[in-house]
């Protein structure tokens, strides 16, 4: 929305859930619950950074890649590449990147990783004793940075005539094409998986955070920690074994994901459509998650 009017757009929404309790823990929506909402809203709305980290905003231009590529954030707070989960530290980042990144910064990154570096999709690729894998989405912010809008629109129209023209040409047709179209992307947008996953695996870590520090209190039989952190985060105690259930149900469906990439007997249509299945389903899950963390 423009300037300012998304605030009054949640000022409305935060009272219509209050009259109605329609938001919240267990159906309830508080007061203080209202309030905190309000105010992160008015907060953001006033923020002199507009939108952007501290660090982005009292950097000089030149400095704003190495900090967006530090601390994983773009001009519009968006993730800029996926981090390597702590649950599958054993992958290889050339292989982490979203559904809309480039299939060149794709290419990119596995040729470094793969062919230069003799790596795989488990083993970091090394040059001179160096790692070489990153994520394809690195190699796409950085090209971006430095060439602009010129240079975003040659690597789109390049991967429109690689990948988009004969898809469309064979009858496959996915909404993700739009956003990689030179022309098309500026007429249709829409908020991708990217944009949900980044909501998702921030809060997750926050919420799965809690979680370990609240079982080590149970285990230890540390009454007096796990009582202060009941006080200290009673929404994220009420919503961190669903969300931990719901994030073993994606880590299993990634598995599932990778055995399909890798199994060479079947058809490269039946592939696409068994991977088109289960990533449904991952974003059916990751919304689900989303809805139980938003007040987080």
């Amino acid at each position: 929305m423009a300037y300012g009017l998304n605030t009054l757009f949640n000022f409305g929404r935060v009272t219509s859930n209050l009259i109605r309790g329609a938001a919240g823990s267990e159906g309830t929506y508080t007061p203080q619950q209202a309030a905190k909402e309000l105010t992160s809203y008015v907060t953001e709305m006033i923020n002199p950074f507009g939108g952007n980290s501290a660090l982005t905003f009292l950097s000089p231009t030149v400095g704003d890649l190495p900090v967006e590529l530090l601390t994983n954030k773009d001009f519009r707070d968006a993730p800029v590449y996926k981090e390597l989960s702590p649950y599958q530290p054993h992958l290889s980042r050339s292989g982490l990147y979203w559904s809309t990144t480039s299939p060149s910064a794709v290419w990119t990154s596995k040729f470094i990783n793969d062919t230069l570096g003799r790596g795989d999709d488990y083993i970091p690729g090394e040059i001179l004793g160096m790692r070489v894998d990153v994520q394809p989405d690195v190699i796409e912010h950085i090209f971006g940075f430095m060439t602009g809008g010129l240079g975003r629109l040659v690597n789109q129209a390049a991967d429109t005539a690689t990948s988009n023209i004969p898809n469309v040409a064979m009858g496959r047709w996915e909404s993700d094409m739009i956003r990689t179209t030179p022309i098309m992307n500026k007429f249709f947008t829409a908020v991708t998986d990217k944009d949900r996953a980044g909501d998702y695996y921030e809060k997750r870590d926050d919420v799965l955070a809690v979680r370990r520090s609240f079982r080590a209190a149970m285990q230890d039989g540390d009454r007096q920690r796990a009582i202060g952190l009941r006080n200290r985060y009673p929404e994220t105690i009420l919503i961190m074994e669903p969300v931990n259930k719901i994030d073993r149900a994606i880590m299993k469906l990634r598995k599932k994901l990778k055995i399909i990439r890798s199994n060479q007997r079947i058809t490269d249509d039946k592939r696409r459509e068994l991977e088109d299945k289960i990533d449904t389903r991952i974003l059916m899950l990751q919304n689900k998650a989303n809805n139980l963390m938003q007040n987080i």
